[in-house]
């Protein structure tokens, strides 16, 4: 079946050590929707130290029971102006949660000598990939679940999600935002009438 819903949030959960994400929003008749999506792995890059080749890199990885699959992939490196692509490795995990640890151990054992993309939240990573923004409507085919202890709403099974142009809101009920507040005084907890 084909939904076509308008996303306000996204998160993640883990089935059986196996991420899925999560997209909240509206159907089109207004009803509240959720949409599992377990097809994407967590994964960052490494650049490899100059010093290694490839195949020693993969040699020391590949004892790391986390590390699900080591690809060599030709990017342009994300910082700055380059006219040519470099060589890097693809790292991709079982679980988004190991990706600071494994990161840091690349980085501790002199394996990579530059690190990207290890810091972007799973679920941003989710819906850059999918070239998904909040408060964007989705076609999602997909396949009707039943209800889960993981959400109250009627969930769906997405085997594909793509974005659609369309400029309408859905009808909303409630609106909610989020402030951030320094002290005058680092020392002590935020007050109201000052921070």
């Amino acid at each position: 079946m084909i939904l076509r819903m308008q996303l306000l949030d996204a998160d993640y959960f883990l089935n059986i050590n196996k991420p899925v994400v999560r997209l909240f929003g509206r159907a089109e008749d207004g009803d509240a929707v959720c949409v599992f999506c377990d097809s994407l792995q967590p994964y960052f890059y490494i650049k490899p130290n100059a010093s290694m080749k490839a195949g020693e890199v993969l040699d020391m990885l590949d004892g790391v029971k986390e590390i699900k699959d080591i690809q060599e992939v030709q990017m342009f490196v994300p910082r700055g102006y380059q006219q040519a692509k470099t060589k890097m490795l693809k790292i991709t995990l079982s679980n988004p949660q190991d990706v600071p640890r494994i990161r840091e151990k690349l980085s501790s054992i002199g394996v990579a000598e530059e690190i990207f993309e290890a810091d972007i939240m799973f679920k941003y990573r989710f819906m850059i990939d999918n070239a998904i923004y909040g408060m964007q409507w989705l076609e999602i085919e997909c396949t009707k679940t039943q209800k889960t202890v993981k959400s109250k709403v009627t969930t769906y099974a997405a085997k594909s999600v793509a974005p659609i142009d369309r400029n309408e809101n859905v009808g909303l009920r409630y609106m909610a935002f989020d402030i951030e507040c320094v002290p005058t005084d680092a020392r002590r907890p935020l007050d109201a009438r000052t921070d």
